[in-house]
């Protein structure tokens, strides 16, 4: 039982997903560096949009080789006890976009990436057929867009396909 209810409750809080959630020949969590884990991000406001397509993401500098992470409404969500079907999501096209700059890991602020209606979870899709892990349920809310040291360390346990983290920012300091 104990086994069970731990497979089961890997999707909660905010939490990393691995491409095998998605796919039969994605990689499993215990299979990424340190590097897919932490190091330098990019917080991107996002905030006052619907649905981020591809045209938004073009828009926005984004560096190759680094955790990108979406700031948008959703974060507001986060704080409210009900599941809410109106969040923002992104395209198909914007997460093909953001997988062609190779980024460590890509970050959200909600429970998905999809348009709640997508039940085949295409964008998911896209991440996991690049090899990204994506973390999702980022609570954003306070944060300023801006570059930032990662942390979202999953526990390294073989060939498990989504993990609890404790994500933390932490200031760059310049000298």
């Amino acid at each position: 039982m104990l086994l069970y209810l731990f497979l089961n409750t890997v999707h909660l809080g905010t939490h990393v997903d691995s491409p095998l959630h998605f796919r039969s020949d994605g990689l499993s969590l215990d299979k990424y560096t340190l590097n897919n884990f932490y190091g330098e991000a990019l917080v991107f406001d996002q905030c006052g949009k619907a649905v981020i397509d591809a045209d938004d993401v073009k828009e926005l500098v984004l560096p190759f080789q680094h955790h990108l992470l979406f700031k948008t409404d959703n974060s507001k969500l986060l704080a409210i006890d009900n599941f809410s079907e109106n969040y923002t999501y992104l395209t198909i096209e914007a997460a093909e976009y953001i997988c062609s700059l190779n980024p460590l890991s890509f970050g959200f602020d909600y429970y998905s990436v999809d348009n709640f209606n997508e039940s085949t979870l295409p964008v998911h899709n896209v991440f996991a057929a690049h090899q990204i892990p994506v973390y999702v349920c980022l609570n954003l809310l306070d944060i300023k867009p801006k570059t930032y040291i990662f942390s979202g360390l999953p526990l390294n346990i073989e060939n498990i396909e989504a993990y609890p983290v404790r994500a933390i920012l932490m200031e760059k300091e310049y000298k």
